[in-house]
């Protein structure tokens, strides 16, 4: 299945990657999109097409995939576990 990308319209794998890494590592941007994802992709410069894109992202995967990026980021802090 393929994903979104110029051919259907949809974001840019940069811009989608851009995103994603931001959701991953930014808490109080992914605060911001979980309490209302659509204010928050709007604020971060997103047009419709780019924000419908991510809104259908599956919120569960997101956050594990958030915390999993916290506690590499974590770890690898001088002091830090592994």
């Amino acid at each position: 299945m393929p994903g979104p990308g110029p051919a259907g319209g949809g974001m840019s794998s940069s811009a989608l990657e851009s995103m994603l890494a931001r959701l991953y590592t930014d808490e109080a941007f992914l605060k911001a999109f979980l309490e209302d994802p659509g204010a928050a992709l709007h604020r971060a410069g997103l047009d419709e097409t780019d924000r419908a894109s991510l809104l259908a992202i599956d919120r569960d995967d997101l956050l594990l995939a958030a915390e999993s990026y916290s506690a590499k980021r974590l770890s690898r802090r001088p002091g830090g576990a592994g």
